[in-house]
């Protein structure tokens, strides 16, 4: 009787060693990276038994050293690490792409700040020029005379000053949530 009929081919009892080693002595985790937070990311090979390959499993250790599901926030895992997570992406982030990230997008914060307080400007312009606009206004149909001929000299005043583009030129508004 040859030993490959008792134990299996070479492949399997190799197999099998590998799938015992891993049981016995537990596989090994590689500390992949940290983030900014102080969160450790980690990576193994474990035996899937079901395929008989070695299948990645990546995982994330929280700085505080207890199980966060209950005070998981994950809006405060960096999205490269997350993307990585998930494994939609084979290599965890360098800490200069975390960097240059990170610097992306306080410019860009910067930017909708900036964008927010020109907005406001151009709605306080626009709320003061339509104040002004109604304390100039006649008040009443005694006040304005003839009623016709003073609309139709507001109205040739107005497209004499503003011209044809006047509301071409006026910024647009766009529409934000919460609004009306």
């Amino acid at each position: 009787m040859s030993l490959s009929k008792v134990f299996g081919s070479g492949l399997k009892w190799s197999r099998r060693l590998g799938q015992m080693g891993q049981a016995l002595l537990g596989a090994r985790k590689e500390l992949v990276g940290t983030d900014s937070l102080g969160n450790q990311y980690y990576k193994k090979f474990e035996m899937d038994p079901d395929l008989g390959v070695e299948k990645e499993h990546r995982w994330m250790v929280s700085p505080r050293g207890h199980n966060h599901a209950y005070t998981y926030d994950p809006n405060r895992t960096p999205v490269e690490w997350v993307g990585w997570l998930r494994g939609a992406r084979d290599n965890p982030p360098t800490p200069q792409e975390l960097e240059r990230n990170e610097m992306s997008r306080k410019h860009m914060q910067m930017q909708v700040k900036e964008l927010k307080v020109k907005e406001e400007r151009r709605r306080r312009l626009k709320r003061e020029e339509e104040a002004a606009a109604e304390e100039g206004a006649p008040l009443s149909i005694e006040d304005s005379g003839d009623r016709k001929g003073s609309q139709a000299e507001t109205q040739s005043s107005s497209s004499k000053a503003s011209g044809p583009t006047a509301t071409s030129q006026e910024p647009m508004e766009f529409w934000q949530p919460g609004g009306k």
